[in-house]
């Protein structure tokens, strides 16, 4: 319920939601692009240019919201792989195919958690900053570290 009530406390904050939810949607419908064998690493990479995306406006408008929102995507990210990886039903199903389109040799065993490893390059130096940073001079740089690095 508070997590309802931060988020619509500000137009900022409900602006910055409908920007990930465009960008989210854009992904979904766009990439990877049909019809075109592109290499597994290059599908991967996009990837990476949508945390770019997603992340850098969020750290830069709402650092609050963007931590608040790294902490639960990590949550359901986690929720979902271990889902997958419990092989119980239609769901664990549906998350397999998705899954197993994007894997490759540095997937290997029961878990996969590249993705959840990008979020955590992206989310740590965030949130490390927001405890440990007061020269304000730096504030801009040291919480996008983790998105900068990875999206390039």
């Amino acid at each position: 319920l508070w997590v309802g009530l931060h988020v619509t406390a500000s137009t900022d904050r409900m602006a910055l939601l409908g920007y990930w939810l465009v960008v989210l949607a854009l992904t979904l419908v766009t990439y990877p692009p049909r019809g075109m064998a592109l290499p597994k690493t290059i599908v991967r990479k996009g990837y990476h240019v949508v945390a770019l995306l997603l992340f850098g406006p969020g750290q830069m408008l709402q650092p609050e919201t963007l931590r608040l929102a790294y902490a639960a995507s990590l949550a359901l990210m986690v929720t979902m792989e271990i889902v997958r990886a419990s092989r119980l039903g239609q769901i664990s199903d549906r998350l397999q195919c998705i899954v197993s389109k994007h894997l490759d040799e540095r997937d290997g065993g029961v878990l996969v958690l590249t993705h959840v490893y990008l979020l955590l390059g992206c989310a740590i130096p965030s949130w490390l900053c927001s405890h440990f940073v007061k020269d304000k001079e730096m504030d801009i740089l040291l919480p996008l570290a983790g998105v900068l690095i990875i999206g390039c």
